[in-house]
């Protein structure tokens, strides 16, 4: 699989953001028998999600430090979560959304501790900024290609 991520920074009301410069693809989610598209997100019936360019999302959260190779999980996290909260998907898939961020991270690098304090803290506190996120990141992510 390819791991390479391609953004930009942008600040955004005094935060720091992310955006994509090229597409980014996950073949296999673990979530199926959902789909959904609009301009930037798209989730397949068999599971393969992927994030066009102009994607945006905040990195890591909870005080975490972003470094490339923590973006491409928390980019494809942040896509779950916002449609988590769009009602795509069922609140119960958070926790797939969160395993999937470990796994991600462990190929690409993201150093142990470091996987399983970001995990502790999605499942502590996940749940809170997920509807912060999907309500925050721009209105272009809310309205679906039909």
């Amino acid at each position: 699989m390819d791991n390479k991520i391609c953004f930009c920074s942008i600040k955004k009301d005094g935060k720091r953001w992310y955006e994509l410069t090229a597409p980014l693809s996950l073949l296999e989610t673990g979530i199926e028998g959902y789909e959904f598209a609009n301009d930037v997100i798209k989730l397949t019936k068999k599971g393969a999600l992927s994030l066009k360019k102009g994607f945006r999302w905040n990195g890591r959260s909870g005080g975490a430090i972003d470094t490339v190779s923590a973006l491409r999980s928390s980019a494809f996290h942040d896509a779950l979560y916002e449609l988590i909260w769009l009602n795509v998907l069922p609140r119960q898939t958070r926790v797939l959304a969160d395993r999937m961020m470990r796994m991600l991270d462990a190929e690409d690098g993201v150093n142990v501790v470091r996987q399983w304090y970001s995990y502790a803290l999605l499942r502590a506190f996940g749940d809170l900024r997920s509807k912060y996120i999907a309500v925050t990141l721009g209105k272009k992510h809310i309205k679906p290609v039909l």
